[in-house]
């Protein structure tokens, strides 16, 4: 192959991109060495060219087909290209020379055959190739074995050599070597090899050490012989490298490697070139020899088999190679031969076969004999289309992963140990009679109730367990999974099946039609926790999903049923499964099983299946006379308290144990719906004692619980109920013997001698315990103090799931009920004896919440942390109430999510000094209502929040240097309905007057009634003001945020401290007007504002600066300023509604100066009539301001209202106004009826300026009968005026005749009105026509009227459009009018 530099490269890539550097020439038809079967006309006619040695191309066109049978030279004329277009054909049986760089192009499906005996790099090949992708070479011709088929040609552009290769040299009878010792891209498409005649074509150099590599797209033989290391020198090493990045397909030929030490390599590559994510796979398929090659397939390639292919050299270096990350699908066809198969990391080989793996000598997919190496990471796919086994040839360890992906199944054709993971993809893994071992390290992933372990014979899913739980996918045909938890390490043996036993259970139409057998591998050597499950479809006929459930034993040994009882539960899986196929389970039993015996097996089922069962009916319920066999006191009685029976206690019964019971390890006791009984003699549960629904049990005897009702296994519901009435005594605790969780616990005991002094009782020795799911009522305990929480040196944690009550107003007992915090406790004082946490409510009716009073020992403490809101109730707080609790690093807590909403107030009860310790720290939020917080330390961190809504503010008051920590991000909200004060009047720190974030939200107002407060954060008015003096105002700092609604202001004055450099806006106000002041510094620079709004009359003086015209009458703001520094700032003053303007354009920010009102500018303004801001040109000097006007027009009066009544002839005109600016007052003028112009009647004196609600009222007496209109006349002091019309028309007195007026509006849509006047009293009829004359409305019939003017309204809404008659009548007087309906 010649080198080209990179000039000729780039001349080249020039001319291709544009075509030529003259007029092209044109193949005719004929000989194409012939000049006159050329012309400059597409199609070959017109000017023929001088010769073959111009600077142009030389074009056959597509579909044309031109045969060389002379020498034909070619000069290089410049640049000179011989051009074989698309579809278009050039067959060389003689020779073409070219001389020089000639370029010689085909272009995309074009061809060139060459069928000549010339040396081809000396002749046609002399010049520059440039063969498109899709170009086709045919070689049906050779000079000589001598000449390489590659000696003299060019890379196109780079990139390739060749676009399509076909060789099919018949006349070969030697070893043609190809001498490529390099790497390179031979074809850009397909490599075809037909025939090589009766010799070799090879690929590398005779006697070569060098290894050669080419590429191809795609490979295709059909005959001929090939050979990839004949002659090469390599030893143990590849001689030829075919890449292929497309399909390979050898349906004949031969492929082989003959040097005696060298091999061929086949690399399929089309995953290193398109990367993981590629979704094409490449073909391979073979017939007849290919020997010593290795097939390798690299990263991320798909390669999929068309036919079977032979591994026939059983070498290290041949065989099939599998890369990291690559895949191999085999479907139906084989891997034969003795090759070896060696698989990297990650591998997936997809197995297709009915035969699995290898079955036998020839069935499967893999057959080759010789050896599979595979990675752990390395999968085998089990993915036919009809059912398969794994093949006997499936290693009994395979180390690498099963993957199981065919909807039909894939069975088990020998004991198969998986050494890492085996995945259910699609369809079930039958055992048949083989055992599937899953180690250790192994894992079982993606099964469902459609693809699981099938034990469908006598085989056995085994699997080492211990100390967790395991969900074994297994099943009979149908889904039948088992959970295991083990308690200690064994390899156990499961399986299902359909086959009921011999012995059967006890009704079997309650049962699940599946047994479940599991066999331990030591003896003797297991105890697990069995909870099986099953489809919803494989229970007997009468199974209760809602009832009880249990799993039995069958003991082979004892021939009996050994049941434990459960709940079911009914997990229903998602679509698109339907509801029928449900999947029950029962919950993991109380106790476990022990030893798992080969002859053993398990069933599941209600508890009726295997459980003997009764009811209490009546009587003493220590005597087994009172249990019957059924539910309305039918059937027999037991014959004992200690066997597998259900004792069970109706709902609404209610039993008292009279007599001592004993019941057996084996029984259920089972009190249910809102049942109740109560021990007055002992009742001793060895067994299951289970407290459903609203059960309620009265201890009512003084044995020892844990040794007789808590000697069992016991569980509660939430809704359950365990009232103590008697109790043994203070040595044992409430919670001996019993580890679940109660669910309402009430003690309200008095049986025991009350202690000198204070004695206390500890409930538990547990560091870490839920006390109760529900409430816990502490009524009575005999005068000793309920200690739960304090024990020696351990903190304990103790909840409760719902209210604590203390007490009982309705029932006081000798001695108050007091719950210890720390009794018992012998930690140090810094430190906690315990937490409460209590998920509900608090309600102390009488005695309280302690921790010891001992300086020396630690306090316990508070918590509510549930997300959600609690309450707070104490009756009477200095007696007990709450005392001692929390301190400085264990505070009370409210975590964030809860909110505590006081009901009364909140107090530490305190005495010594040392008390005063108590801590309550607020992460949620404290709701104090309408209460106190007294003599508590309180801490509020970040998002914590204190609400107050008591008229006395933040009502708190601290006790011997008590403090209240409002720490960054929290806050406190005034959220009343009522004015609130700002604090209560008591003792308080100086930190109460930093706030971070303090939120104003009561519409009615807060009253700032202490000096000093600071916003160190926010400042957010939510509803309502805050209302300061010249005392007790507010301080907002650099740092503090002003947030605000519409509406919500300071009223009274506003300390500012500012030090930056943009608009500060603060909403301010007085009375029920609000204006925002916006301060903005020049500088960032530190200054101190004080800011005020007045909704008054200014009275520093009238003279204005030359080119005002108006200033404000109405409202006015003082804003001083001191700074240490001095630099310039621009005022910002809002206006509202009531600010009386009327056009922006003349708007000024004034500042009284001490002589005179000075104009400061108008830097920047926006907003409407309405509402709005402008800021001052930038300033120095601050005192009052006022917003001002250089513009002409005053500012107007706004008349809110103006309304008339009539007293006989007399007119009353009432109005009233919001707004007045030099206003002198009101003319009033009337209109008669008859008049054509306005009559001034009078002149009321108007207010001058005002911004408050003015009334005005004037009297119009003695006017003739008629009808009238009103208006007024505003009139200012410069004259300037406006009208204001009264919106109606007004009649007075009586008419002097009968009169039908015109309707108004006319025409109308859809509503009109109708006037009439009546001299005298007078029964009316008043109708309407249509056009026809046709009575279509009766608005009057005959209907008595006095004396006087009238209206009607008539609705057009269900008529036409057009055009109406009505008719008045009345007596002797007859009147018709026209109007117009128009829609």
């Amino acid at each position: 192959m010649k080198t080209l530099s990179y000039i000729i490269i780039f001349v080249l890539s020039f001319v291709l991109i544009n075509n030529s550097f003259s007029q092209p020439y044109y193949y005719n038809s004929g000989d194409p060495t012939n000049v006159a079967n050329w012309g400059n006309i597409p199609g070959g006619t017109g000017t023929n060219p001088p010769d073959f040695a111009q600077s142009t191309d030389y074009i056959i066109e597509g579909g044309k087909s031109a045969s060389v049978n002379s020498n034909w030279t070619i000069f290089n004329g410049g640049v000179t290209k011989l051009v074989i277009n698309t579809d278009a054909t050039l067959i060389n049986n003689s020779n073409i020379f070219f001389s020089g760089f000639v370029i010689f192009q085909l272009d995309s499906n074009a061809t060139y055959n060459h069928n000549t005996t010339v040396t081809a790099h000396s002749s046609v090949f002399a010049g520059i190739e440039f063969f498109k992708p899709h170009s086709n070479v045919i070689i049906n011709n050779w000079s000589s074995t001598f000449n390489s088929l590659f000696t003299g040609l060019t890379y196109t552009s780079g990139t390739h050599i060749f676009g399509n290769l076909e060789i099919n040299w018949t006349g070969n009878s030697g070893e043609w070597y190809q001498n490529l010792n390099t790497s390179f891209t031979m074809c850009a498409n397909t490599l075809k090899i037909t025939s090589t005649g009766d010799g070799i074509l090879i690929w590398n150099a005779n006697g070569s050490s060098s290894s050669s590599v080419f590429r191809v797209t795609d490979y295709i033989q059909t005959g001929g012989e090939v050979d990839f290391s004949l002659g090469s020198t390599i030893v143990g090493g590849y001689a030829s490298s075919m890449v292929v990045t497309g399909n390979f397909n050898k349906s004949g030929g031969i492929i082989d490697a003959s040097a005696t030490s060298a091999f061929g390599l086949i690399s399929f590559s089309r995953g290193v070139i398109f990367g993981p994510f590629d979704t094409v796979y490449q073909n391979i398929s073979n017939s007849g020899t290919l020997r010593k090659v290795r097939l390798f397939v690299s990263q991320y390639t798909k390669l999929n088999l068309q036919s079977n292919i032979p591994l026939t050299t059983n070498s290290s270096l041949c065989g099939l190679y599998l890369d990291n990350l690559s895949k191999l699908f085999c479907g139906t066809y084989q891997i034969t031969g003795v090759g070896p198969i060696q698989a990297l990391s990650q591998v997936k080989i997809r197995l297709e076969s009915p035969n699995g793996f290898k079955h036998g000598a020839s069935g499967g997919n893999i057959i080759t004999t010789g050896t599979k190496t595979f990675q752990t990471t390395d999968t085998l796919e089990f993915a036919g289309s009809t059912a398969q086994i794994t093949g006997d040839s499936l290693p009994f360890i395979a180390p690498c992963i099963i993957t199981i992906n065919n909807s039909n199944g894939v069975t088990l054709s020998r004991n198969h140990r998986a050494s890492s993971t085996l995945r259910l993809l699609n369809g079930s893994l039958n055992l048949g009679n083989f055992d599937l071992t899953i180690p250790n390290s192994g894992i079982i992933l993606n099964f469902n109730q459609d693809r699981f372990i099938n034990t469908n014979g006598t085989g056995s899913l085994r699997m080492p367990t211990g100390f967790t739980t395991y969900t074994l996918p297994i099943g009979y045909n149908t889904y039948a999974p088992l959970r295991i938890l083990h308690n200690g390490f064994d390899t156990l043996s499961y399986r299902v099946s359909d086959l009921i036993p011999s012995a059967l259970p006890r009704d079997t139409s309650y049962a699940v039609k599946k047994v479940w057998h599991v066999i331990e591998q030591t003896p003797g050597g297991s105890t697990a926790y069995l909870q099986p499950m099953w489809l919803m479809t494989d229970v007997g006929s009468n199974f209760n999903a809602f009832d009880r459930g249990a799993v039995a034993k069958y003991n082979s040994s004892t021939l009996s049923y050994e049941p434990k009882s459960g709940s079911f539960t009914f997990p229903f899986l998602p679509p698109p499964y339907p509801q029928a196929l449900a999947f029950g389970t029962y919950s993991f039993p109380s106790t476990p099983f022990n030893s798992f015996n080969a002859n053993d097996y398990y069933m599941a089922g209600n508890e009726i299946a295997f459980y003997e069962r009764y009811f209490y009916n009546s009587g003493d319920a220590g005597l087994l006379s009172s249990w019957k066999e059924n539910e309305d006191g039918s059937g027999s009685s037991p014959s004992t308290f200690d066997s597998y029976i259900l004792f069970n206690i109706g709902q609404n019964k209610i039993a008292e144990f009279n007599t001592p019971v004993t019941f057996g390890a084996n029984t259920f006791f089972r009190p249910r719906g809102n049942s109740q009984f109560t021990s007055n003699q002992p009742i001793t549960v060895l067994g299951n004692l289970e407290f459903l629904d609203s059960t309620t049990y009265n201890h009512n005897n003084n044995a020892i619980a844990a040794n007789t009702i808590w000697a069992g296994n016991e569980t509660f519901s939430d809704q359950s109920t365990y009232n103590v009435l008697m109790w043994s005594d203070t040595t044992h605790k409430i919670k001996d013997g019993v580890p679940s969780t109660f669910g309402n616990l009430i003690l309200d005991f008095d049986n025991l001698t009350p202690p000198i002094g204070v004695g206390s009782w500890a409930y538990h020795n547990f560091v870490t315990s839920a006390l109760t799911n529900g409430d816990l009522w502490l009524k009575r305990t005999s005068g000793f103090q309920f200690a739960p929480v304090g024990f020696y040196y351990t903190e304990r944690i103790l909840v409760i799931g719902g209210d604590l009550k203390i007490g009982d107003s309705l029932n006081i007992p000798s001695r108050t009920p007091v719950l210890n915090l720390s009794a018992g406790s012998f930690k140090s004082p810094d430190s906690s004896a315990g937490t409460l946490f209590i998920n509900g409510n608090v309600d102390i009716q009488l005695g309280g919440i302690i921790s010891q009073d001992f300086p020396v020992i630690a306090k316990g403490r508070l918590a509510f942390q549930n997300n959600s809101k609690h309450t707070f109730y104490s009756h009477k707080p200095f007696q007990w109430g709450m005392y001692n609790l929390g301190n400085a690093n264990y505070p009370n807590i409210i975590y964030e999510g809860d909110t505590l909403v006081l009901k009364s107030d909140f107090y530490n009860s305190s005495q010594p000094p040392f008390l005063f310790q108590d801590m309550w720290e607020v992460r949620g939020v404290l709701d104090a209502d309408q209460y106190a917080i007294r003599s508590t330390n309180l801490r509020v961190p970040s998002g914590g929040k204190v609400i107050t809504r008591s008229p006395n503010g933040f009502d708190i008051q601290l006790s011997n240097a008590q403090t209240v920590d409002f720490q960054p991000g929290s806050s406190l909200e005034f959220a009343g309905n009522v004015q609130q004060q700002f604090m209560s009047t008591g003792i308080f720190s100086d930190e109460i007057k930093n706030h971070r974030v303090l939120i104003i939200n009561n519409p009615e107002g807060v009253v700032m009634n202490i000096d000093s407060v600071t916003v160190l954060d926010t400042l957010k008015l939510l509803s309502g003001k805050l209302i300061t003096n010249s005392t007790n105002y507010i301080t907002t700092l650099p740092s503090t945020g002003v947030q605000y609604q519409f509406g919500s202001y300071i009223d009274g004055p506003l300390r500012a401290i500012i030090n930056n450099n943009f608009p500060n806006p603060f909403p301010v106000g007085k009375g029920d007007k609000s204006r925002i002041v916006s301060i903005w510094q020049v500088a960032n620079l530190e200054a101190e504002y004080m800011i005020e709004y007045f909704d008054t009359v200014q009275t520093y003086g009238d003279s204005l600066e030359a080119g005002l015209t108006l200033i404000s009458p109405l409202e006015h703001f003082v804003i001083n300023k001191s700074s240490s520094f001095s630099f310039n700032t621009a005022v910002g003053l809002g206006w509202g509604q009531n600010s009386g303007i009327t056009d922006l354009t003349g708007l000024r920010v004034c500042r009284w100066n001490g002589t005179f009102w000075k104009n400061e500018g108008n830097i920047a303004s926006q907003g409407s009539n309405d509402s709005g801001l402008i800021f001052s040109n930038s300033i120095d000097s601050f005192s009052p301001f006022v917003i001002g006007t250089t513009d002409s027009q005053p500012l107007p009066v706004e008349l809110s209202s103006f309304t008339s009544s009539v007293d006989r002839n007399n007119v009353t005109l009432n109005w009233s106004t919001t707004i007045e600016v030099n206003n002198a007052g009101f003319d009033i003028e009337r209109k008669a009826f008859t008049d054509t112009v306005w009559n001034k009647i009078s002149h009321v004196q108007g207010y001058g300026n005002s911004n408050q609600i003015k009334n005005y009222t004037y009297r119009d007496i003695n006017i003739p009968n008629g009808k009238y209109n009103y208006r007024l006349k505003q009139i200012d002091y410069n004259g300037n005026f406006v009208y204001y019309n009264l919106s109606s028309e007004i009649n007075v007195g009586i008419p002097e005749k009968f009169e039908l007026s015109q309707n108004y509006p006319n025409p109308f849509n859809p509503v009109t009105k109708i006037n009439f006047d009546l001299p005298k009293e007078s029964k009316v009829t008043l109708s309407v026509f249509d056009i026809t004359g046709r009575l279509v409305a009766s608005l009057l019939s005959n209907q008595n009227f006095s004396a006087g003017y009238h209206t009607v309204q008539f609705n057009g809404s269900n008529f036409s459009s057009g055009t109406y008659f009505y008719r008045l009548t009345t007596g002797d007087f007859t009147q018709t009018k026209k109007m117009q309906l128009v829609k």
